[in-house]
């Protein structure tokens, strides 16, 4: 199995390209996930690369994407979440995964459609 530094590599690097491209061309939605495991502080994996991306993205949080979710990244979300105008709990479910898989949509990262939490 990959370790977790390997899989971040395979994710962020062709992500810088993937930004400028997004602008540029249509990519087909691809279905979000209904039964990805919640992301809060202690989780770790491409869910949590795929949170700290959107939240350096939308919110310019600064977080470094290492794929652990520790208390800065659960601070982030919180923060997210109170811009979001819900349960400001620091924990990526349904509602907050959904918010979050519609900016990671934006930058074309498609990879985080099955480890993000979603609504549908």
């Amino acid at each position: 199995m990959p370790s977790l530094r390997s899989m971040i590599a395979r994710i962020v690097a062709p992500l810088a390209g993937g930004v400028i491209l997004a602008t540029c061309i249509a990519v087909p939605p691809t279905s979000a996930s209904t039964t990805a495991p919640f992301i809060r502080e202690g989780s770790q994996g491409v869910g949590v690369v795929c949170v700290q991306i959107a939240l350096n993205f939308f919110d310019n949080a600064g977080l470094t994407v290492d794929g652990i979710d520790g208390p800065k990244t659960t601070a982030a979300v919180k923060t997210f979440q109170s811009l979001e105008h819900t349960a400001t709990d620091g924990i990526v479910g349904p509602v907050t995964g959904q918010f979050i898989w519609n900016i990671d949509n934006q930058i074309n990262a498609q990879y985080c459609y099955q480890d993000v939490p979603t609504e549908f």
